[in-house]
């Protein structure tokens, strides 16, 4: 997708941060600053948590009151720990030929959703081993698996600093021993490298409210239908639409991507329209 991007004239930043979104006197978008220097725009696809954008990088007068009110009423969505593993042992050899295995403990779907509110109940997992579909991940000889659990609430606000580090090695070891009781596949033994992401590292890198990088919960009031159908309202701020988890369609990579692709033709179409 980045080369494909960079094909049609598109420019990427990396280790960039964007900082504050700047506005002109009708409160319409004219640019943004970022770490990198400031960019000029009337158009900002912003991948971002709107609740972040709207506290930290927007003036409080060009928010309307509604966003205010609309970040209140929602429920943050999954809340991401990951712990990444790279092995000295090839995807063959352990046996791995699949690059994702969902691995709930049932069928049952309210079970799974609030067993995942607390640490100590939550024992859903996602593998993924990115050599299956890309053999050159890593070095010969070794590939990278990571284990992915989401919590349905902010259960790790109630860990203290002292206690943090220990609750987190623990959880990442039940995660571990539960894929290998689950699948047979033993990796303990050819750990190399380990990593722990919980919801605070993901708050703190990634900056998402209690690590929820899946964004707003869908609720009977606020699912994809009612957000595709107040498109017009859902975005206020002239010149700022929001793309990725928490926009119009909600969680998952179909969604993100589906909902970049739509925002950027209607972006498309506003920008001929002004043009004309």
């Amino acid at each position: 997708m980045l080369e494909r991007f960079r094909a049609n004239g598109g420019e990427a930043w990396f280790n960039c941060t964007a900082t504050n979104i700047l506005f002109d006197e009708d409160k319409a978008v004219r640019g943004v600053e970022t770490t990198c220097g400031t960019v000029e725009t009337k158009y900002i696809l912003c991948n971002m948590n709107q609740n972040m954008v709207y506290a930290t990088m927007c003036p409080p007068e060009v928010v309307p009151e509604r966003m205010v009110k609309l970040g209140n009423a929602r429920t943050y969505s999954a809340r991401m720990f990951v712990v990444y593993m790279g092995l000295d042992k090839t995807a063959e050899e352990l046996g791995i030929k699949d690059y994702t295995i969902f691995l709930p403990t049932s069928a049952d779907t309210v079970k799974e959703y609030n067993d995942g509110k607390t640490i100590a109940d939550n024992c859903n997992q996602v593998m993924v081993c990115y050599n299956v579909v890309n053999p050159g991940f890593s070095p010969e000889g070794t590939c990278v698996v990571s284990l992915t659990s989401t919590f349905m609430d902010d259960d790790w606000a109630n860990i203290s600093q002292e206690d943090y580090v220990e609750t987190k090695t623990a959880f990442a070891e039940k995660l571990i021993r539960l894929f290998e009781e689950r699948t047979g596949f033993k990796v303990t033994p050819y750990i190399e490298e380990l990593e722990i992401a919980t919801p605070w590292t993901m708050c703190n890198y990634v900056n998402v409210p209690q690590g929820a990088a899946y964004g707003f919960e869908l609720k009977d009031w606020d699912n994809m239908m009612p957000r595709m159908m107040m498109m017009g309202t859902e975005f206020p701020v002239k010149g700022l639409k929001f793309v990725g988890a928490a926009s119009i369609r909600g969680d998952g990579y179909n969604s993100a991507i589906f909902s970049g692709d739509t925002l950027a033709k209607k972006t498309l179409a506003e920008m001929k329209a002004e043009e004309a």
